[in-house]
């Protein structure tokens, strides 16, 4: 009407009764009057459901730590209505890693109004073993109706740079017979062993030459897990007789 500074677009709001978190759209002002300069012509409307809760959950299934970093945090993050407190439960489960790894004590973690992030925090323990890759788990845990738990798991695995691989012989000997032909000669890995890891066995002549076994260098492969392969060697029989 004349004289006015004010008016209003009307839009109808549908309740499709889902969970869904923040929904958006825009309103664009527009005209065929030239003389219409405009400003601001575009407004987001969000929206907010008050049924709809809130979801927490981590975003991956593992989360990877040196076990010399002492205190450390794994996110959690928050959707869906983020206008008031949420308060969960971080419960630690022990795995391969255990009381002598980490310390153990739940904790209640407190997501601000507006936040989206918040930690579960642990302490590592750093033990001094060699002992390779442990791992332990967190489950967010809570007794609000109106928060959905969606990935509720997340197993922390503990890397010792520390460990690393051990490889070698038990003993400094093996006998064998010149008729036996193909022979195996185990190797033994110790340590970290859930990554592959290849060495190369060379061959050098002693009182036995090229002409008692087939000197030809292999790489041997440690598959993730093994903790035993061989050097293969072929020993020739020649039918000498020596001293």
């Amino acid at each position: 009407p004349i004289y006015s500074t004010q008016a209003a677009c009307s839009v109808l709001i549908l309740n499709d009764d889902r969970r869904e978190g923040n929904e958006s759209f825009s309103i664009r002002i527009s005209a065929d009057d030239p003389s219409i300069v405009f400003e601001e012509t575009r407004i987001t409307v969000i929206i907010q459901d008050p049924e709809d809760g809130v979801t927490i959950g981590f975003k991956s299934d593992t989360f990877v730590v040196q076990e010399t970093q002492g205190l450390i945090h794994v996110p959690m993050y928050r959707y869906g209505n983020i206008t008031t407190n949420s308060i969960v439960e971080c419960v630690l489960h022990t795995g391969t890693a255990d009381y002598s790894d980490f310390v153990i004590t739940p904790q209640l973690v407190e997501f601000p109004i507006g936040s989206t992030q918040a930690e579960c925090s642990v302490y590592i323990l750093n033990d001094h073993i060699r002992e390779g890759n442990e791992s332990f788990s967190i489950v967010i845990r809570t007794d609000d109706p109106s928060i959905h738990v969606a990935k509720k798991k997340i197993t922390v695995i503990i890397q010792d740079p520390e460990d690393g691989v051990t490889i070698g012989f038990k003993s400094d000997t093996i006998v064998v017979k010149e008729t036996q032909g193909l022979i195996l000669v185990p190797m033994y890995r110790y340590g970290n062993i859930t990554t592959k890891t290849t060495v190369k066995c060379v061959l050098h002549t002693g009182t036995a030459n090229s002409s008692d076994f087939v000197i030809i260098p292999q790489l041997v492969v440690f598959p993730i897990n093994s903790t035993q392969e061989a050097c293969s060697v072929r020993i020739l029989n020649d039918d000498k007789r020596r001293n």
